[in-house]
């Protein structure tokens, strides 16, 4: 086929072929093209080559060799190819997205993002997908290392792309951030920009600047904040630039100070001035400044079998049983420890499980580890999850085993919430259900409150957070503080009298109720604000509109209020009672046990035949939850009922397969497992007072994604 020579270079360089230093050997780009339509990858690979070889100073082999390396992981090649590619053309958008893509893959998520700010700038209007591809990757790169504001403004970004099946990766990558309980929702919108004041010496200066912000010009526009920021400090709209920049490189350290900065410049908004030092501290991967200090000791021992009897006679000691053991190996040669044991501050109490509350509970110190006699190490027992402050009494607990100093002491942290949700004895997980959740619970209303005030965290000098609360120049931090306790969706719904405790102890700020009138003003609402919401003057409409969006970012205690209003109003037309249906389903799910789960499922059925809609949702939710009781009666008898009711509702039946094989009853073909089902809390579960507060796990790398249907271009995992 005949090339048009006034068509745009596959190069990226944006002149036609026919001005174009690729006008020599563009013949062969039918025949290239021709290969990777029919899988010959490697063949069309050695074609480039030879057409390299040929006509050095042809990028557009380059072009095409770039993106046909990513599909076959050849990452090494990637980065030469990128080079090669820049060295020829230094400011084709192609070329620096090839590097983007080879920095992403090698882990260096802050060089990429640079590169592809450049690519972005030099493409002007016009920006290839190959781009916006590479944004959705650094985006999932991003989340995976706990970045998770840059994360959402480069998958904000793909999605500008007009091709469904490349965009699905970013959808993919929000979805993840938006329903994750585990993420603060003060990290589930991006930070307001914040306008400039009127009539101000420098506004015209700071109008070009966010022109170029706005026009995706990030390092030009970065350049002329800093020499503003130089001649006028502590402007907060300046400082909102630098900081919308910041996010776009990835740079942490640089968020970090800038929403620190701006926390210090609006001293006359305090509440605002609050949140942006709660983000500065979120914004940081594993929240250091708010984690407690611990360490793991390791301390050299004569026999591992010595140490094992000792700690096992031990009443203090809990021995963690042998399939938990599993995930817990050194960490340098991954041996499975010989045996490993909770170190308890006193002795259980004697007597059955009934005579355990949470006053006569013993707290867990740390858990310890023996490792036996290996070729080059000796044998050795690993203190791990140690704070700080119980050094001395679990070193008395665990007496001549650990005689003179550590050989090897490495530092944690534990994270605050984690830490203010004290661990049960392991001996105590293995009683009946209801009564280990109820102990769990009872301990955790029990030391919530001042586990938070007694902990020790850099975000309060290294002393007790309660020591902030007379101190008028803490006002921030305290505050800051309070807010992010309040932003886990978790404690929200099942925590809100104790944060309210915690509150009142810091003397921080409460937070005001909002009363929106309309979708308009729904609109202007961060996720954080939801929870605040009183929606008793909503109209049917922006109810829902409240509900939908609650629930996209799971914001459960907003999404319930919602619903609740909701299902008191009239369905008079099939709209409304899709609504109806959707606030039940949501009111089942949010359900704080298994049991309101089936109470309100039993309500949300009749409701369901009355208004003549199907209940089948309900009755899907019902399974997980009599898979959380163990209730297999109560299974079956769903089932029958789905099958009896819903057998001819393809939908219906293909999700019930779905979930099945996701239970473990079920493989993929449809054909019985042996063994039992895989049990664990159920999507939307809303149980557990801390579920919601601990990380939700990241993908396991960029080159693990799945590849998008229909995708013929590159998508990692390919090969």
């Amino acid at each position: 086929m005949a090339v048009d020579q006034y068509a745009l270079c596959p190069c990226g360089s944006g002149k036609k072929i026919k001005f174009c230093k690729c006008y020599d050997s563009i013949g062969e780009l039918d025949k290239v093209l021709k290969m990777v339509g029919g899988g010959q990858m490697v063949a069309a690979l050695d074609r480039l080559n030879q057409v390299l070889a040929e006509h050095p100073s042809a990028a557009w082999p380059l072009a095409i060799k770039g993106r046909l390396l990513i599909n076959l992981n050849e990452l090494d090649a990637l980065e030469e190819n990128a080079d090669r590619f820049i060295r020829l053309q230094p400011s084709n958008p192609l070329a620096l997205a090839q590097k983007a893509a080879s920095q992403v893959f090698k882990g260096r998520y802050s060089e990429a993002a640079h590169s592809l700010l450049e690519a972005l700038a030099e493409s002007g209007r016009s920006v290839d997908a190959f781009l916006l591809e590479i944004g959705s990757v650094l985006s999932m790169a991003l989340a995976q290392e706990g970045q998770v504001l840059s994360s959402r403004l480069y998958a904000t970004l793909a999605l500008t792309t007009q091709e469904p099946e490349h965009s699905s990766m970013a959808q993919s990558v929000l979805g993840e951030l938006n329903q994750s309980r585990g993420l603060n929702l003060l990290t589930k919108s991006l930070p307001l920009p914040i306008d400039r004041p009127e009539d101000v010496s420098w506004g015209e200066r700071y109008d070009e600047a966010n022109s170029l912000l706005r026009s995706n010009q990030i390092l030009a526009a970065e350049a002329k904040f800093e020499a503003l920021d130089r001649q006028f400090p502590e402007q907060p709209a300046i400082l909102s630039g630098l900081l919308s920049c910041a996010l776009w490189r990835a740079d942490v350290e640089g968020q970090t100070r800038l929403l620190r900065k701006l926390s210090d410049a609006l001293v006359d908004e305090p509440e605002l001035s609050a949140r942006m030092r709660a983000v500065s501290i979120l914004v940081e991967p594993g929240q250091p400044q708010l984690s407690v200090a611990a360490d793991e000791l390791v301390y050299e021992i004569a026999e591992a079998d010595t140490a094992v009897m000792t700690l096992t006679s031990q009443r203090t000691a809990q021995a963690i049983p042998a399939e938990m053991l599993r995930g817990l190996v050194d960490e340098q040669e991954e041996v499975p420890p010989r045996a490993g044991f909770q170190i308890l501050d006193r002795e259980l109490p004697e007597g059955d499980e009934e005579a355990v509350d949470a006053e006569s509970l013993p707290r867990v110190l740390a858990t310890v580890l023996i490792f036996g006699r290996q070729t080059d190490r000796s044998a050795r027992l690993e203190v791990r999850d140690a704070i700080q402050d119980d050094h001395a009494q679990m070193i008395a607990q665990l007496g001549d085993l650990v005689s003179g100093e550590p050989v090897e002491r490495r530092s944690q942290s534990l994270p605050l919430v984690v830490m203010a949700n004290p661990r049960l004895p392991i001996s105590l997980l293995q009683k009946n259900r209801d009564a280990m959740l109820k102990l769990r619970d009872q301990v955790f209303r029990k030391h919530f409150v001042s586990a938070i005030l007694a902990a020790r965290v850099p975000a309060s000098g290294g002393e007790p957070i309660a020591s902030l609360a007379d101190d008028p120049s803490a006002q921030t931090v305290r505050t800051a503080i309070v807010r992010i306790l309040q932003g886990y969706d978790g404690l929200q719904l099942e925590a809100a009298d104790l944060l309210a405790e915690v509150a009142t102890r810091l003397k921080a700020t409460e937070l005001p109720t909002i009363v929106p009138q309309n979708d308009d003003e729904l609109e202007q609402l961060n996720a954080f604000d939801l929870a605040s919401i009183d929606p008793s003057q909503l109209d049917q409409e922006a109810l829902f509109y409240l509900l939908q969006r609650a629930s996209q970012v799971s914001s459960t205690l907003a999404s319930r209020r919602a619903a609740e209003r909701l299902i008191t109003m009239e369905a008079t037309d099939e709209e409304s009672k899709a609504m109806l249906s959707r606030a039940y389903q949501v009111l089942v799910q949010a359900a704080p046990t298994p049991e309101a789960a089936l109470e309100m499922s039993a309500k949300a059925k009749a409701w369901a035949e009355s208004a003549n809609v199907s209940d089948a949702p309900f009755l899907l939710i019902e399974l997980q939850r009599h898979l959380e009781l163990g209730d297999a009666r109560g299974f079956e008898n769903t089932i029958q009922t789905i099958y009896a009711k819903h057998q001819n509702d393809t939908n219906v039946m293909m999700y019930l397969q779905q979930m099945l094989v996701e239970l473990g009853l079920l493989n993929p073909d449809g054909t019985p497992r042996q063994g039992p089902p895989r049990q664990g809390p159920p999507r939307g579960s809303a149980g557990g007072a801390l579920r919601g507060a601990q990380p939700a796990a990241a993908p396991e790398s960029p080159l693990a994604a799945e590849p998008s249907s229909g995708s013929k271009l590159w998508l990692p995992g390919m090969d």
